[in-house]
């Protein structure tokens, strides 16, 4: 009996060893990094403009560059990802530099619209610049169809955030245009019902609740426009169906009186 325990003692210490062993073995396997294969190209630029449903508005800037070409330069690129983040902090913007991986992100937050609007420099008055609007009217519906030029326009205008980050993160370090990707993402709460355009994708974000819709602009043409489409329903239109109705409704018992008052008549 002794020698049973002994031998159960012995058999449980055994495995206890084999799955700390095990554990420790997988605890050390290093895990997969995150990689970038840019197909060719060496670096892109992403701007990401998120109107959120609870009013606030949320930018993006990032920049990243494709793996391969990044560990060939990492000495020259993680040198303009340092440059690139200091000025992105020096503007007040949140950034993450990962010197490792060959990315800055940078993300700036406003509670409301009209605080993204008095920080893009409109009072109110003033129209917004490179945008073409045009409504066309039915009884219930509006459409209204909106032009704007891309967030790239003036990519080599270093007055300009994305200018900066192009001339400090690409044109200085060799990277010619076309070799980068430009991508623009613009986040709504409003559904394809509502809002469409003309993005290559749309897909709906359930971490921020929006749909979002993505536009891949050719670097050697900035400055073309984007289409955006608004369908709402037409307020007078419906309006004037909601009055006529309620109308009808009010003349209705008035009409069923005065009927049976003249077939009452006839039938005296």
């Amino acid at each position: 009996m002794k020698k049973f325990i002994i031998l159960c003692v012995l058999c449980v210490l055994f495995l206890s060893l084999s799955v700390s062993t095990a554990d420790d073995s997988a605890s050390a396997q290093p895990s997969n990094e995150l990689t970038y294969n840019l197909q060719g190209y060496y670096a892109e630029i992403i701007y990401r403009c998120y109107f959120l449903s609870n009013s606030g508005v949320r930018l993006e800037y990032c920049l990243l560059y494709d793996s391969d070409f990044y560990a060939l330069n990492k000495s020259l690129l993680s040198g303009a990802l340092k440059t690139v983040s200091n000025f992105l902090s020096d503007n007040d913007w949140e950034v993450d530099c990962n010197t490792n991986l060959g990315s800055v992100t940078s993300v700036l937050s406003f509670d409301s619209i009209a605080d993204y609007y008095l920080f893009q420099g409109y009072n109110g008055f003033s129209r917004e610049e490179n945008l073409q609007e045009e409504n066309h009217m039915t009884f219930f519906r509006t459409e209204t169809t909106i032009k704007r030029q891309t967030p790239f326009v003036g990519l080599d205008d270093i007055q300009k955030m994305v200018g900066r980050i192009y001339v400090t993160g690409c044109q200085k370090v060799g990277i010619r245009r076309e070799k980068l990707v430009l991508k623009y993402t613009y986040g709504t709460p409003y559904s394809t019902k509502i809002l469409t355009s003309d993005a290559m994708e749309i897909n709906y974000s359930t971490e921020y609740g929006i749909y979002l819709h993505n536009f891949f602009i050719p670097s050697d043409k900035t400055d073309i426009y984007i289409t955006m489409e608004e369908h709402k329903p037409n307020a007078n239109g419906w309006y004037t169906v909601a009055v006529g109705a309620s109308v009808l409704v009010a003349l209705l018992p008035l009409g069923i009186y005065l009927y049976r008052k003249k077939r009452t008549k006839n039938h005296g």
